[in-house]
């Protein structure tokens, strides 16, 4: 009886053993899971940050375009009130309109160049 008594306990040690090895092989099939989550995600975050990078720099693009259309449109406006000066006009109401309308241009393409320099890329 003690045979089988300590056959017994040998076998449940190795059923033991055996589940024990099953539980690791699980918990090592999960570490492994876990890992490709985590490497999908940092590729999603890097994927994220080019296409922000990206943004950004077409941001910069435009705000360049913008700054020179400002430019072109200031020395237009110079030109008429010049040539209105030079025919003896103090006024003309579109060229202030035109003036108006640059100045709000600008304080919107100073507001947005602002938001753009607080950007990191």
């Amino acid at each position: 009886m003690k045979r089988v008594e300590g056959i017994w306990a040998e076998l449940s040690a190795k059923k033991v053993e055996l589940s024990v090895i099953g539980d690791l092989k699980n918990l090592s099939d999960e570490a492994k899971d876990l890992q490709n989550d985590l490497n999908r995600s940092e590729q999603d975050m890097k994927d994220v940050l080019d296409s922000m990078s990206n943004i950004g720099m077409q941001a910069g693009e435009e705000l360049d375009y913008a700054e020179k259309l400002d430019d072109d449109l200031e020395a237009a406006i110079r030109k008429a009130e010049a040539a209105a000066k030079d025919l003896g006009i103090d006024s003309v109401p579109d060229i202030d309109d035109a003036v108006d309308r640059r100045d709000s241009l600008r304080r919107a393409f100073n507001d947005a160049y602002a938001l753009y320099k607080k950007l990191d890329f």
